[in-house]
């Protein structure tokens, strides 16, 4: 007992209370840059900065007040003190014995080993080690240097290993430096060879040359000769003639006759003669082409090339140019090398001609790989699995699900690739979640043979639960590592927003999931246990989240599941949702949901208001005139009975005004009409529905429930909406004021829905971009009209500044502070008054609207640049400088007018070096992810113009020339281009019928690489008719 009291004021006195004041809370160590908060409680700043981004909630971890700084003060005197007593402990520990327990003083004698660790008497009686197997160190010094030895030789052996084969690298070394000389020295002498087949050449065909010169050289000079003669000839016949003119008049008179006479007689004309010259076109014309096929006929090309490196020594002698081999008595000596041959065959057989029975013969006979083959097929399945999926309704359901079951499923590979695609089609598209259901329903039978257990095999069912329960559990942990990784980061600032966008996303993923599962049940895919289960894990999270998703899958198979036996849980299970409700520590959302749900078990799963699936345009159709014939019916027999009561008038004309909707009923066929489009995204077929409603002036409750239904969804999802609503204004259907009123009907219940969307206004400006970018409206009528129910708010710069950064990402800086300056807007016209413009404008970080240098009045003249100029100036900035879409479009505006903006030059340099920056690997892939970042900048400048698209193919044609035709790397382009809706339909059949003499370079070659691009392309247009 006097042992223990020694002991305990021992560790009292090594632990001095100034030790224990200065250990930080969370670490439990001491001090390493304290910091102090508000509350008087101090901190590693490590550890506090890791604590607040696990609980995004700025508190002390011990009291739990929150903290209102954005940074604590640091705490000088505690650091100073901490560093001190850690010196002090470091001191301390070096001084010690090495033999010495550092805790009791006492000798160290025992080994512990479950703790593999030396320990002294005291410690073994400790609760620490009190169960633990203890002995002596002399026992356990033996068994550890045993252990030891037999490390030791294995690492000797590994060694020996090594430098076994750093003596056969020595080896190799030495050959492959005899083996580059031999190489140079015979290339040198096959070279040799040509150069003595292109000197005789050359000699041939100079002798050539000067011999026909030396011909026609002679031939010229008897030319010159005769001619000559023949110009003397007539000099001497002239000079008599010439005496007989000057002569007296009666002597001329006597002669005239006869001198006529011969003056008159025809002499031949001089001929030039022809083929005179060089024949220079027949020496040099084709001239390589030529001598490049005189090389061809005596030089041999063998398909078989041996390998003398996979002989492995054996007794043979190689030709000197590798095409065949004879035997040898002695073998060489070569380094091994297990390379077994030159080149892989793409087909056909590899064998040898055996000339002796000692010759070498090839060690097996390579078979064609069908891998790559397999390869394809599995990527065409998957295309074609995209395409069905892309195209089917319930219209089209049974016609598809014929072409799916046709397809080969038959690996395990291919089962789980068509099940991933399913299932994220399903989760992107809830409201088509029934028609994905009865297609797994209708695969459930479909088996595979597993890949690594031979003999067994798994179905399609199986797999997709293992999908859907992986779906089920999967979080947003990664981006919250990502945050936690990155506090102390210059990220640390802009990672919460993208962690609340990507948590958005995953909450999207997450009721999708769930109601894909919901469907699956009532299709009996799935087990009750494995439902009441999912509801279990989501009520006991508590998170808003699994509450919304909890509340999805109840609404889905509440039905199915509330049943007699199942009751009792069922209670327990609203009784907690009852509990959520009434602790109010939820949002109202989350609260009015949960009560819904409650709702619609007190009337036995009967929706008040039912909802509706996907429809078909023609249901639409349908129902529209259903309801236009019933609204006709009513008029009509409230006129009747009116006229029943009263003398009888010549009613007024009525055909030609169509009877009006009800709210409601408007409000029914536009969420059709918008569900519809998004689904198959026809923007003509979705303008006429609209125009075939005739709403009249009812039209904004159509602006209003597309901004409604589209306000959460993806970004695309906003700019096809945004595109739709300005087709309409264009197309003289929606009115100006319509629009307006649409969308301020939207804007006046803004401010209790940021709270459930705190993006909303990002989200509302990419819905406004499109009208706004394509000429639709004019910034100050819109911007004027639309802040109207905002400025009571005080919102309206908020949501103007959104509109002017989207715009900027779309277009360009230069183009967006014209429009401002030219709209002649004001910020204080949509700011509170008395609040500091300037301050705003910094905060929203829009400076470049109040820049001098943005002005276009006074922007530098721009100077015409050639195409190759502009070649050279977008490699720059798209290959070196990676700039991004924003830069692009301010050097474009910037430097190019709107002439060079439309030129076909500029087209092809645009698509030249986006087609160059996304294949920059040497695989001569198509980077995908490069072509979407992209797509802004084509989109931009194509404009939907299919001469400017034709353009940028031919660009793509004259690529692929540049680079040698790789394969099937155009067809990855046009696949990209197309699914991204980059390039019309119609410009791909164009470029395949053009028959323009200047793009024909390449042409042939490209068309037979995508020939399966428009068999697909017609394919599907067919589908579709």
């Amino acid at each position: 007992m006097k042992r223990t009291t020694e002991d305990n004021n021992r560790m009292a006195a090594s632990e001095s209370p100034s030790e224990m004041d200065c250990t930080c809370p969370v670490c439990c160590d001491i001090f390493r840059d304290p910091v102090l908060l508000l509350c008087g409680h101090s901190f590693c700043k490590f550890c506090l900065q890791e604590w607040w981004g696990k609980n995004r909630i700025q508190t002390c971890p011990v009291c739990k007040e929150i903290f209102p700084m954005a940074q604590p003060p640091r705490n000088l005197a505690l650091k100073n003190l901490s560093d001190t007593l850690r010196q002090e402990r470091s001191q301390r520990g070096s001084s010690g014995s090495k033999e010495v327990c550092k805790m009791h003083g006492e000798k160290l004698k025992l080994f512990c080993q479950d703790d593999q660790e030396i320990i002294c008497v005291i410690c073994r009686d400790a609760k620490k080690h009190k169960k633990h197997n203890c002995v002596p160190i002399n026992e356990a010094v033996e068994d550890h240097r045993t252990k030891l030895k037999v490390e030791l030789m294995h690492l000797k052996t590994k060694r020996g290993s090594f430098e076994a084969e750093k003596v056969k690298c020595d080896k190799m070394a030495s050959h492959i430096t005899l083996q580059a000389q031999q190489t140079e020295k015979g290339i040198k002498k096959e070279f040799q060879k040509l150069y003595q087949f292109l000197r005789a050449e050359e000699t041939a065909r100079i002798d050539a040359v000067r011999k026909e010169a030396t011909l026609k050289s002679e031939a010229m000079k008897i030319r010159i000769v005769n001619l000559t003669a023949e110009i003397s000839s007539l000099s001497d016949k002239i000079k008599p003639m010439e005496g007989e003119i000057k002569a007296e008049d009666i002597s001329f008179m006597l002669n005239v006759k006869s001198s006529t006479e011969w003056c008159q007689s025809k002499l031949p004309e001089p001929e030039s003669p022809s083929e005179a010259q060089i024949d220079e076109a027949k020496h040099l014309g084709n001239l390589l082409f030529t001598v490049w096929g005189k090389m061809r006929n005596i030089i041999q090309y063998t398909p078989v090339t041996l390998d003398s490196n996979t002989g492995q020594g054996k007794p043979f002698n190689q030709s000197k140019n590798f095409t065949h081999s004879t035997s040898r008595m002695k073998a060489q000596k070569l380094p091994y090398n297990p390379v077994l041959g030159y080149k892989r065959f793409s087909s056909g057989k590899q064998c040898c001609n055996e000339e002796a029975e000692n010759a070498w013969k090839p060690g097996m006979e390579r078979q064609p790989s069908p891998e790559d083959t397999e390869v394809q097929k599995t990527q065409e399945l998957f295309r074609r699995i995209r395409s069905i999926l892309n195209k089917i309704t319930p219209q089209t359901f049974r016609q598809l699900m014929k072409q799916i079951t046709e397809l080969a499923i038959d690996t395990e590979e291919r089962l789980k690739g068509v099940i991933d695609l399913v299932f994220e089609k399903a989760i992107k598209e809830p409201s088509f979640s029934v028609v994905y259901a009865n297609m797994c329903r209708c695969l459930m039978g479909l088996k595979v043979p597993l890949t690594d257990k031979r003999g067994t095999s798994v179905n399609f069912r199986k797999l997709l639960l293992n999908r859907c329960q992986k779906g089920f559990e999967e979080k947003y942990e990664r981006n919250q590592n990502k945050l936690d990784s990155a506090a102390l980061s210059t990220e640390h600032e802009q990672l919460p927003a993208e962690l609340e966008e990507a948590m958005d996303e995953a909450q999207r993923r997450s009721i999708g999931n769930i109601k894909f599962i919901g469907e699956l049940f009532n299709l009996k895919m799935l087990t009750e246990a494995i439902l009441h289960d999912c509801v279990v894990k989501l009520l006991n999270n508590k998170d808003e989240e699994s509450l919304e998703c909890l509340c999805t899958l109840l609404t889905t198979i509440g039905k199915g599941l509330d049943h007699e036996k199942a009751k009792p849980r069922i209670d327990q299970y609203f009784n907690q949702m009852t509990k959520i409700i009434e602790e109010r520590k939820t949002s109202s959302k989350i609260r009015s949901m949960l009560q819904d749900v409650i709702d619609l078990r007190l009337h036995n799963w009967v929706s008040t208001r039912a909802e509706q699936g996907p429809k078909t345009i023609k249901q639409i159709h349908e129902e529209a005139k259903i309801a236009e014939q019933g609204k006709q019916r009513k008029v009509h027999h409230q006129h009747l009975s009116k006229n029943s009561k009263r003398r009888p008038v010549k009613p007024r004309p009525m055909a030609t005004n169509r009877p009006a909707f009800s709210e409601e009923e408007i409000e029914r066929s536009c969420k059709s009409i918008v569900k519809e489009f998004l689904h198959i995204n026809d923007y003509k077929e979705v303008v006429q529905c609209v125009n075939d409603l005739d709403l009249g002036s009812q039209l904004h409750i159509f602006v209003r429930v597309g901004v409604e239904l589209t306000l959460e969804h993806s970004q695309i999802t906003r700019n096809h909406m945004g595109q739709l609503l300005f087709q309409l204004v264009q197309h003289g259907i929606l009115p100006k004021p319509q629009f307006h009123k649409g969308f301020a009907d939207m804007l006046k219940q803004v401010d209790d829905m940021v709270i459930d969307i705190p993006h909303i206004w990002l989200y509302l400006a990419e819905l406004l971009c499109p009208v706004l970018k394509e000429g639709g409206f004019s910034m100050r009528e819109l911007f004027s009209e639309l802040s109207k129910p905002l400025l009571p708010m005080g919102r309206a710069g908020i949501f103007i500044s959104e509109v002017l950064h989207i715009l900027c990402k779309q277009t360009s800086h230069r183009t967006v502070v014209g429009l401002w300056k030219e709209s002649g807007l004001n910020w204080t016209d949509f700011l509170p008054e008395g609040e500091d413009v300037q301050a705003f404008i910094s905060q929203q970080k829009l400076q470049f609207i109040l820049s001098e240098d943005s002005n276009p009045d006074t922007a530098p003249s721009k100077r015409i640049l050639s195409p190759e100029e502009l070649s050279r100036q977008l490699e720059r900035l798209l290959l070196k400088d990676m700039a991004s879409n924003t830069q692009i479009f301010d050097w474009v505006e910037g430097n190019l007018d709107e002439s060079q903006m439309s030129s076909a030059s500029f087209q092809r340099a645009l698509m030249t070096a986006v087609g160059e920056e996304a294949v920059k690997d040497t695989n001569c892939r198509v980077d995908m992810a490069i072509i979407q970042k992209r797509k802004p900048v084509l989109i931009s400048y194509l404009k939907s113009d299919t001469e400017r698209q034709l353009q940028a193919l031919y660009a793509l044609q004259a690529l692929m020339v540049d680079l040698n035709n790789p394969p099937n790397l155009l067809r990855m382009f046009f696949d990209c281009l197309y699914d991204e809706d980059i390039i019309l339909e119609d410009t791909f059949f164009k470029w395949e019928r053009s028959k323009d003499p200047a793009e024909q370079r390449g042409k042939g070659i490209a068309l037979k690489s995508v020939s399966a691009f428009f068999t697909w392309l017609r394919e599907a247009e067919e589908e579709s008719d």
